[in-house]
């Protein structure tokens, strides 16, 4: 049955008497919320009431898709009752943050989310009209599109992580053997792991930032050699083609093995970070942290992804684009936790993370319907576009504001 919240979105937002919190420290210097914000409390209210409520379809909810009833998913849809659409890399990031939820409270409401999940999403749709083309047994988790099928991987190797239960990490293992380093190949973009394999040749940072990090925590979970040298191959090849070292910047692909397109974003800028931090931490070597840590720079202080005050965040559309700035702050929280990051610096991402959380909760949740997140748009609240109930946008809200229950306080 669903969880019972008993604290609502409205009474965290209403509260006016001051709340000690040890989650994140000290408030962003130039930003005071109208008040003071219980992290725990804002991420219990909106996993649940915001994303869970919204759009995870129970048993209740099922729909009537391929004769079976399909349940145990994220429907995109938020009256989960008008598409059978699963939104395959959204689930992921939605599952995602069910799994912080999880490691913030060790509640199995959580847990069992998780097994359903598991068990219910691949049987009803994903992988179905779809060839694999290598020649591996279809486990329902095939998709063409190399990244999404990477961020399944992702959540399954957390979900893992949280609970210790094998399948999830056998599952994940068994995706990442069977389809994602067998798109890597050298061709006239001199390696790389395929974006797609239903479209063009290719090779994109979406597909090979996520792939390092797999990689890299393979290596960690089985300290089998082969993952390290995966992890290593797939990011000298990122570096080396659609990484930027004069200003940390990361371009987003390379096709026909000379045509770079320099369009930028949050998510290529937080896997790399992310695939840099995560080689710092098995092999020590300064100059990965030193290129997670320059990444961060640009995506917090340069890149495109900021609104004009170059503090914040900006809007993203719907859909896709939705989801880009909660994987940005997924990975930034971790480079900001790195003990071995200079205190300046630390305090920096620190900072830029807390001030975009509290803005998020404070200006941009819609606290007594709660129908979704804000934009992240300039501007007053009454702005057209400034909410959206879209699933992608919730996602990314919700991420961040888990994200603030494990950021460390810099002293």
């Amino acid at each position: 049955m669903k969880k019972i919240i008993i604290i609502s979105l409205a009474v965290v937002a209403m509260v006016a008497c001051k709340v000690d919190d040890v989650y994140y420290g000290t408030y962003a210097e130039d930003y005071i919320p109208p008040y003071d914000i219980d992290w725990y409390a804002a991420a219990d209210s909106s996993t649940n009431m915001v994303l869970i409520d919204h759009f995870f379809m129970w048993p209740e909810d099922a729909l009537w898709v391929d004769n079976r009833w399909a349940y145990g998913y994220f429907n995109p849809d938020s009256d989960k009752m008008n598409t059978a659409n699963n939104a395959y890399w959204g689930q992921a990031h939605a599952i995602d943050v069910v799994t912080d939820a999880y490691n913030r409270t060790g509640d199995t409401y959580y847990s069992d989310i998780m097994a359903m999940w598991f068990q219910q999403v691949p049987q009803w749709q994903y992988g179905k009209g779809e060839v694999d083309p290598v020649g591996y047994a279809n486990n329902g988790w095939y998709n063409p599109f190399v990244d999404d099928m990477e961020w399944i991987v992702l959540a399954q190797l957390r979900m893992y992580e949280a609970t210790g239960i094998n399948d999830y990490f056998e599952t994940a293992k068994y995706i990442y053997d069977s389809w994602i380093i067998t798109a890597w190949d050298y061709d006239e973009n001199g390696g790389g792991i395929l974006w797609a394999r239903n479209q063009d040749r290719s090779k994109n940072a979406c597909s090979n930032g996520p792939a390092a990090i797999i990689a890299a925590r393979l290596y960690n979970y089985t300290g089998d050699e082969k993952y390290l040298d995966d992890a290593k191959m797939i990011y000298d090849w990122l570096k080396a083609v659609l990484y930027v070292p004069s200003t940390g910047a990361v371009n987003d692909n390379i096709s026909g093995g000379t045509s770079i397109s320099t369009y930028n974003s949050a998510y290529n800028q937080g896997t790399f970070l992310g695939a840099a931090h995560e080689l710092y931490k098995i092999t020590g070597r300064s100059s990965y942290l030193s290129e997670a840590v320059k990444a961060g720079e640009f995506a917090t202080e340069d890149s495109g992804q900021l609104d004009a005050t170059g503090k914040l965040l900006k809007g993203e559309d719907p859909g896709d684009l939705g989801l880009f700035k909660g994987i940005l702050v997924r990975y930034l929280t971790l480079l900001a936790n790195e003990p071995d990051v200079d205190k300046s610096t630390r305090k920096k991402f620190h900072d830029f993370l807390v001030y975009n959380a509290s803005i998020l909760w404070t200006e941009g949740v819609i606290k007594d319907d709660p129908d979704g997140y804000g934009m992240l748009y300039t501007g007053t609240l009454d702005e057209p576009g400034y909410f959206s109930g879209d699933f992608t946008v919730n996602t990314a809200g919700a991420t961040i504001i888990e994200a603030m229950s494990i950021l460390q306080p810099v002293n």
